[in-house]
């Protein structure tokens, strides 16, 4: 990134444009800004397709993808498995995509979301995000 166009001032359009004219097919897009490949996906040329492959602290779906795979190798249907995730929700990426992608899949999720007590912006975030996959959080207060 140090080396990058951006980082010499470049903008993230002005790069996108450069590599546009390079005539690719596709762009897979791995940035340290949270909504950066939804933006590219927003202003590439209509035959591009665009791929998340981690943004920020938003999403991370390519590696949420890769577990689904890895967890159908093994437990064929989804709509059986009853799976849990525990922990830090708000500062992991994977753990954002993987609720959406086996929410979608079908598969019963329990999900505990620890945040500190005098943190309302991470109790926010998560009833945020109860409400948008319309899944039920247990939160709890973390010890640390």
């Amino acid at each position: 990134i140090n080396t990058s166009a951006t980082s010499k001032g470049e903008s993230l359009l002005d790069m996108l444009h450069n590599l546009e004219a390079m005539h690719c097919d596709m762009f897979i897009v791995r940035h340290s800004r949270s909504g950066a490949a939804h933006f590219i996906a927003q202003h590439v040329a209509p035959h591009i397709s665009v791929i998340n492959a981690g943004d920020g602290r938003h999403a991370h779906p390519t590696q949420a993808m890769l577990d689904a795979f890895t967890i159908r190798k093994h437990k064929p249907d989804f709509t059986a498995l009853r799976v849990a995730i525990v922990g830090d929700i708000m500062h992991s990426r994977v753990a954002r995509s993987q609720i959406h992608a086996l929410n979608s899949l079908g598969v019963k999720l329990d999900i505990k979301w620890y945040y500190e007590e005098d943190d309302e912006d991470m109790l926010e975030v998560g009833e945020e995000m109860s409400r948008m996959s319309k899944l039920k959080f247990e939160y709890v207060i973390s010890d640390n």
